[in-house]
């Protein structure tokens, strides 16, 4: 239902962005005139300075759909997570996984107790943020499975991720860096001699800092990586990353989340269990863990980004791990000691 009148539940940006929208609505602009007008693109990088313009401008997109509301936009979040469910569920099948497994985790992955409490309620810009994520991770993956050359199809994958990566940039833009590492990663992991690794690395590192000291896009991630980074908190930071927030401690404006913690701090065995079996015996997942570790490595070391609404971006691999060791479960639990365990029955092989 749409409504009016803001939620109860508040943290401040989700109010800021409807307020801005209805302004610039009532000031005659709409998603499209916005863009083509000079006073109207001031008014739209007048914010904060153009940082995560995009979804002040998604927010603009919402009230235009369906009216100058709060729940505007949380509406069109709830779409978000569908084309998310949908693109991770497309991922799993092109990665190995059997038709059942990645059709069950959509459903698992819109009932889930985060995707529910987080884009019910609020008008936050994690939803986007992780749909454009997951929308870079498949098309690299169905980029790098491909067993034929063909330049429409590269052209085309190419074009998603470059947008993907465009748009994140103003949403939230450390997390560019943090899938361009991984991706590295992955393509040396999976194309590069072991031993031309250290090769690269002592050739890579000058590059490195040149490109630091010399191309604003690298500059900006590294001053913010200086300036907001502490290694020493990481400890404490992984801690509170993992677990937060506490069931019997959740704060007044995130109570919301108090049935989603009890979830997570119950379900939190199963997520480690499941991510261990798929890095394991699953290696094309492990991009997906490399990508997850480096991100909550960051929140970790960032005392501003220790928190629920951080961790909730990666709730989709979350999500698979404790639904696959529910998978596990449910093959011990059907399968007789007569018939034997079932071995990778999650797999189209």
């Amino acid at each position: 239902m749409i409504v009016a009148k803001a939620p109860a539940f508040t943290i401040k940006d989700d109010v800021t962005y409807y307020l801005w929208s209805r302004h610039v609505l009532e000031s005659g602009y709409d998603p499209l005139t916005i863009l083509f007008s000079q006073d109207g693109m001031s008014m739209l990088w007048e914010p904060v300075g153009g940082t995560h313009v995009f979804y002040y401008w998604w927010n603009l997109l919402a009230q235009y759909l369906f009216g100058p509301y709060y729940h505007s936009p949380v509406l069109l979040n709830v779409f978000l997570t569908v084309i998310v469910g949908v693109y991770v569920t497309k991922l799993l099948y092109s990665l190995g996984f059997s038709e059942s497994y990645s059709n069950w985790f959509l459903v698992f992955f819109l009932l889930h107790w985060d995707i529910l409490a987080w884009t019910s309620v609020l008008n936050l810009k994690g939803t986007i943020a992780m749909c454009l994520a997951v929308a870079y991770i498949y098309h690299f993956f169905r980029l790098d499975q491909r067993s034929t050359f063909s330049w429409r199809a590269v052209v085309f994958h190419l074009s998603i991720m470059t947008g993907s990566l465009i748009l994140l940039w103003w949403v939230r833009f450390y997390i560019i860096a943090v899938l361009l590492a991984t991706t590295s990663l992955w393509l040396l992991y999976r194309w590069v001699p072991r031993y031309v690794i250290p090769i690269l690395g002592l050739v890579g590192t000058p590059v490195a800092i040149l490109a630091v000291q010399s191309v604003p896009v690298f500059t900006r991630f590294w001053e913010t990586a200086v300036s907001r980074l502490d290694p020493v908190s990481l400890p404490f930071g992984l801690l509170k990353v993992s677990l937060s927030p506490r069931p019997w401690g959740v704060e007044p404006n995130y109570l919301f989340l108090e049935f989603a913690a009890v979830f997570h701090w119950v379900a939190f065995a199963a997520f480690c269990y499941g991510f261990a079996r798929l890095a394991l015996e699953h290696k094309p997942t492990r991009y997906l863990f490399v990508f997850f570790g480096l991100l909550v490595v960051t929140f970790a070391m960032s005392t501003r980004f220790q928190g629920a609404r951080q961790r909730y971006q990666l709730v989709f691999i979350i999500a698979l791990c404790q639904y696959h060791t529910l998978r596990l479960l449910i093959a011990h639990a059907t399968t007789t000691t007569e018939a034997g365990y079932p071995g990778q029955w999650w797999q189209n092989t």
